[in-house]
């Protein structure tokens, strides 16, 4: 396996563990926004509970693995590559937070994968 497919594949899986991280640390913030004098206690209140900040670092790994693949691949290719974190996405949510996913969705995600499989083809 290339090492810019083994980048890719780090970038994306720390990509999709920061959305899913994001999630679960939203589900436990109090979120009460008024007026710009709101904005800083609620930005210290998401990166004070943990599981968002951990969600912060994981997709600050992420980048520096994606920098990693730009500096070897066209962007053009490797990019659409990126859809199939919206595909694990969706996949681990139903997995593990039990959230139901209606048949259209599964469908749209074989789309994509389809096309993300036919993007890295060439």
């Amino acid at each position: 396996m290339s090492l810019w497919v083994i980048q890719i594949i780090i970038s994306i899986a720390l990509g999709v563990a920061g959305q899913l991280l994001f999630k679960e640390g939203a589900a436990r913030l109090d979120v009460s926004l008024s007026g710009a004098a709101g904005v800083f206690p609620l930005l210290w209140r998401m990166f004070a509970e943990p599981l968002i900040f951990i969600g912060l670092v994981c997709y600050g790994v992420s980048t520096v693995f994606w920098i990693l693949v730009l500096k070897q691949k066209n962007l053009s290719m490797v990019y659409p590559l990126i859809a199939s974190s919206y595909i694990l996405v969706v996949f681990f949510s139903w997995l593990f937070r039990h959230e139901t996913v209606a048949p259209s969705r599964w469908v749209g995600a074989l789309i994509i994968t389809v096309g993300v499989w036919l993007i890295a083809r060439g």
